[in-house]
């Protein structure tokens, strides 16, 4: 997944998305008619959300909501993988989040922004114009997977409505919300665990997203999916994908990673090389890449600690890692 990318219509708006970009970093993709050097230009619309979509972490429209929801509108999926979408007047004085706030992350970047370019944030999600927990909200912050949208959506209804509702964590976490009871007498509880336990009797289960796949693959390899499953077991654990230079542009692991929301980060053959460890070398792979092993290099140099060395599934190697959370196990 890439970054922000800020979309402009007019001069007055290019201008703001110039600001953004310098302010947050990203892209500047603005209409063709305003664009000078450093923007990236654009015709059509349609063509730029169809390519914009399902790549970035965040679309800043700098123009009327209209524009934007109609904009994103086909491209809509599911809350587990669109991007921040945010909307801002061309003159800088409201900032949007309409799609996306709390997994995605738009209510936190339109806070950001709106700090940055002394505008208002509008926040529209019920959970926080209440100043309730958000299930969704905490789980992104934590790199937590919702294992069911359908029971978040109940126990955010019933935390609006004053309600109170467990939580019981292999982890220990610094701040508990006054709404969460470290006690399972509740009909309804989260459970953070990478196991799948059931302490209530409806309980949410939220799973530590926190592994990374080192891989490996022959030129024009077809599909990925079945190896990262067979060496991570679920998919949506999975943090990022990484791998040597040579592959940054392998087409079956960016639409893996494309579809599947998660971070590919390719490394040098020195830098996999500069990395200490016990690997599987291979001086064939060396003579092609340049480093003797590039899965579990990857692993160890994006911070995991290598816990399945390398794995072959036909023209493809895998090898898994795991992250220290940020929250602490007890």
């Amino acid at each position: 997944m890439n970054g922000i990318a800020v979309i402009a219509f007019t001069k007055k708006g290019a201008a703001l998305a110039r600001k953004i970009r310098g302010l947050m970093g990203g892209e500047a993709f603005v209409f063709f008619r305003y664009a000078i050097d450093g923007d990236t230009e654009f015709k059509n619309t349609e063509t730029l959300i169809f390519e914009l979509f399902p790549v970035r972490n965040a679309l800043i429209f700098i123009g009327a909501c209209g524009i934007a929801v109609r904009a994103v509108a086909p491209h809509i999926k599911s809350k587990k993988t669109d991007p921040a979408v945010i909307v801002i007047d061309e003159a800088g004085r409201y900032v949007i989040p309409i799609l996306s706030g709390h997994l995605g992350g738009a209510n936190e970047l339109a806070e950001r922004i709106a700090a940055k370019i002394d505008a208002e944030a509008v926040i529209t999600t019920a959970t926080d114009i209440n100043g309730k927990f958000a299930v969704d909200e905490f789980a992104a912050k934590n790199n937590l997977v919702v294992s069911d949208f359908r029971l978040a959506k109940k126990i955010s209804a019933l935390l609006l409505n004053g309600g109170h509702i467990g939580f019981i964590s292999d982890y220990e976490f610094e701040y508990i919300p006054p709404e969460l009871s470290r006690d399972i007498k509740y009909e309804y509880g989260i459970c953070v665990s990478e196991e799948d336990k059931k302490p209530f009797k409806y309980t949410l289960n939220l799973y530590p997203r926190d592994l990374v796949v080192g891989i490996g693959c022959r030129r024009g390899i077809k599909n990925i999916t079945e190896a990262v499953r067979e060496c991570a077991g679920d998919i949506s654990r999975v943090r990022a994908v990484v791998s040597v230079d040579l592959k940054k542009d392998e087409r079956a692991i960016l639409n893996f990673c494309r579809e599947n929301r998660i971070e590919f980060i390719t490394y040098s053959a020195e830098e996999l090389m500069n990395t200490e460890g016990d690997f599987t070398a291979s001086d064939f792979v060396r003579s092609v890449t340049g480093a003797d092993n590039i899965c579990e290099r990857g692993v160890v140099r994006y911070g995991a600690v290598l816990i399945k060395k390398k794995q072959i599934h036909g023209g493809i190697t895998t090898a898994l890692g795991k992250i220290t959370q940020n929250y602490q196990e007890k």
